[in-house]
């Protein structure tokens, strides 16, 4: 929120939540006006009517929801950002394990039924190498990083 918040006129008040569960329950009672949730779990929210979607934040349409624009087709600029999930091992992991390991996801992630039935959950599955995961995390670590110096965010922890 605060990212998006940093790259348009709007200023949410950001309401800090343990997980998406507690944000999709305020929502459906009208305690909060907007969140941002992932598509799979906005979309039968969305098609029931009782949350409108105005944008996705990735850089492409979501195919989950390719009627709505990205943030981007919308003329805010800068606020891309994809929620992800990762497979991680121990840096201890010899690097011959380490590649077989991403080459069998790989080849599973790159299946054409799981594709399907991923999506069906509300997951987009992208296969990938250790280094581009590790070239995202700092990528995104540097986006969001900026954002936290910048809006003076603090952890209360």
């Amino acid at each position: 929120m605060e990212l998006l918040k940093t790259r348009t006129s709007i200023g949410p008040q950001h309401v800090p939540f343990n997980g998406n569960p507690q944000v999709i329950a305020a929502m459906l009672a009208g305690k909060i006006q907007m969140a941002l949730l992932p598509p799979g779990l906005a979309k039968p929210h969305v098609a029931s009517g009782k949350f409108k979607a105005l944008g996705v934040t990735s850089p492409l349409r979501s195919p989950l929801f390719s009627e709505l624009p990205t943030l981007r087709e919308a003329d805010v600029r800068g606020a891309d950002l994809e929620i992800w999930t990762a497979l991680a091992a121990p840096a201890s992991l010899p690097k011959p394990a380490v590649a077989r390991l991403n080459a069998a996801l790989s080849d599973v992630l790159r299946s054409a039924e799981v594709q399907r039935q991923l999506l069906k959950a509300g997951w987009q599955a992208q296969a990938g190498t250790p280094q581009a995961l590790a070239y995202r995390m700092r990528s995104d670590t540097s986006q969001l990083g900026g954002v936290i110096l910048m809006r003076g965010i603090r952890s209360d922890a």
